[in-house]
């Protein structure tokens, strides 16, 4: 099966490209009703609240090709390369470009113990009751036509189970390339973690095609009892990709989820963040990053939602933004009648560099329980003159001093990150950046 426009497919094509793959029933059904749901829906507007600040109107994504059922899938996979030497210690890797995976490697140990990480397609029926168990279970088809459109031609993803009592200390790592022009992706990441167990995850995207394209990234995170996971995040796309991606993390009893995510890429990129914190003592610490230039735009929406008692959730959004790029970071916390002693907090700060960079923030609450702790705050503001004219008195050029104060906003976050080989990725990638507009500015 060739790749396809959104606009040319239907629901005939679904079916085909379901039975192709040799999924179970249920996928299919999952997929012609999805689809149902996109074509009865609209895309979000700047009417909608959730989306007031970013217009999606130059996406048009019904021209875009589905890599759906690709051919010939490109052999330049040399970042992903790149990726396996900079982290040395693994328990399992797989690499992905255009939607199909070219490389696994899975430790025999790590198999022994009953862990699965696969492609979930190759998944569907071996692993079909986990997988059946879970798969779109925080993200529902119906909420908007981009989450329809996800669930009925999602083309590539992978599942990571952990059984109950395992613990894993090296990293599982997933790499997301693509390299087609003009093509629409769709990946979902599913991991299901046992009662009692730990793991650290990592997914990675990056694009090498100076061309306009989609991404749909969806992650469901399930987490048993007393279990934690350590995921991380990284996003590099190139400047003309667009990204919509949703994470959400729901919790059991006692459970721990430590989230950390860079967006360092992209045209435009949407990210939903969502904590669930369901059963009493569970917690999730979710901290992002985000890094805008040239004319960029990045929507962080960051939500927690408390239904136990003796629950917390610390969100935190940093972000530096450059040249005309635009941001905005809007998160809610949520705490119900149930959720007594509940500690949440969260908190928005984005640094300006150009007096041409805009930047929204708008943190709110919704509470429906007296003993509990929540606080939000938000800040936007400009390098401080005072900081400026310290270091430049210290014998620094501007320049250099405004990279040492981006250096040290983001700094206190980038430093607890798990992985070594990401945090030092992120500095790396953050340096590069400011350095590069910094030339740039000497040069005019």
């Amino acid at each position: 099966m060739l790749p396809r426009k959104i606009h040319d497919i239907d629901e005939d094509f679904i079916e085909n490209f379901s039975k192709s793959r040799k999924e179970p029933g249920w996928m299919l059904k999952t997929r012609v009703k999805a689809w149902k749901e996109f074509i009865n829906k609209t895309f979000p507007t700047m009417r909608e609240e959730e989306w007031r600040y970013t217009d999606i109107k130059k996406l048009n994504i019904n021209d875009l090709k589905s890599l759906i059922g690709k051919e010939n899938i490109s052999k330049d996979v040399k970042l992903l390369e790149d990726t396996e030497k900079q982290i040395d210690l693994t328990s399992g890797i797989i690499d992905t470009c255009d939607m199909e995976m070219v490389n696994r490697n899975v430790e025999k140990e790590i198999i022994e113990l009953g862990v699965i990480f696969n492609d979930l397609s190759e998944e569907l029926n071996t692993a079909s009751k986990i997988v059946k168990d879970n798969f779109m279970t925080t993200i529902k088809d119906n909420e908007n036509k981009f989450t329809a459109l996800h669930s009925a031609i999602w083309n590539q993803g992978i599942i990571l189970y952990i059984p109950p009592n395992v613990h894993i200390k090296n990293p599982f790592v997933y790499n997301i390339q693509t390299n087609t022009p003009e093509s629409a992706a769709f990946t979902h990441i599913l991991i299901v973690m046992g009662d009692n167990s730990s793991a650290t995850f990592l997914d990675r995207s990056t694009s090498i095609k100076q061309e306009t394209g989609f991404h749909s990234g969806f992650t469901e995170i399930i987490l048993g009892r007393g279990s934690h996971l350590k995921y991380s995040s990284l996003q590099e796309w190139d400047t003309n990709m667009y990204d919509i991606s949703i994470k959400r993390i729901k919790t059991e009893r006692d459970s721990n989820a430590d989230i950390k995510i860079a967006t360092l890429g992209g045209k435009m990129s949407r990210l939903e963040i969502e904590g669930f914190m369901e059963a009493e003592g569970s917690n999730c610490n979710i901290q992002c990053i985000f890094f805008g230039d040239q004319d960029r735009h990045i929507d962080v929406l960051t939500n927690s939602h408390h239904y136990a008692p003796h629950t917390s959730c610390d969100i935190t959004v940093k972000g530096v933004l450059r040249d005309t790029a635009s941001s905005i970071a809007q998160g809610m916390i949520k705490i119900s009648k149930d959720g007594k002693q509940t500690n949440s907090k969260l908190t928005q700060n984005t640094l300006l560099l150009s007096p041409t960079a805009r930047a929204n923030a708008k943190p709110d609450l919704e509470i429906d329980q007296n003993e509990v702790i929540a606080a939000h705050s938000a800040t936007v503001s400009r390098v401080d003159r005072d900081q400026l004219f310290y270091l430049m008195s210290r014998g620094l050029e501007e320049k250099d001093a405004e990279t040492l104060i981006v250096d040290g906003f983001y700094e206190g976050m980038i430093k607890q990150i798990t992985i070594e080989e990401v945090k030092n990725r992120v500095r790396k990638v953050i340096s590069e950046r400011v350095a590069r507009q910094n030339k740039i500015d000497k040069n005019m």
